[in-house]
């Protein structure tokens, strides 16, 4: 296995979960940044999430923006979990836009993988550490 680290793969097994995940996070941002945001605003009206994060970072830089997207976004990957612990509301889930609400998965396992990619090859790091 130490021999992996010093050849030419190491560095496409190092740089993959940063693309992965950094991919994710670049949809959210497309996302805060466009027209879109406006969209998922009004579809999420009755969610107290939504107030909720938007209260906490605002809307006024493509920061903010993108962390209330990033936020909905994992919320949205599980909708009948959120449900149920009162962060969206049932109607406003079902009259989700699809298009978004496919983004919105997406880029939330994009992140999420990249993030579990980043940790698996940490451990591998440590454990074949010399």
């Amino acid at each position: 296995m130490n021999d992996l680290w010093k050849s030419a793969w190491s560095l496409v097994l190092l740089l993959s979960p940063f693309v992965i995940a950094l991919t994710g996070v670049a949809i959210d941002l497309h996302i805060a940044g466009s027209r879109h945001f406006r969209v998922m605003e009004k579809a999420l009206q009755r969610s107290p999430a939504l107030d909720f994060y938007i209260n906490l970072w605002g809307t006024h830089s493509l920061r903010s923006r993108g962390l209330v997207v990033a936020w909905m976004s994992g919320l949205l990957l599980y909708p009948s979990y959120s449900i149920k612990k009162g962060a969206l509301h049932a109607d406003d889930v079902r009259d989700f836009p699809r298009f978004l609400e496919r983004r919105m998965r997406i880029a939330s396992w994009l992140t999420g993988s990249g993030m579990l990619g980043l940790l698996v090859i940490y451990t591998l790091l440590k454990l074949t550490k010399e």
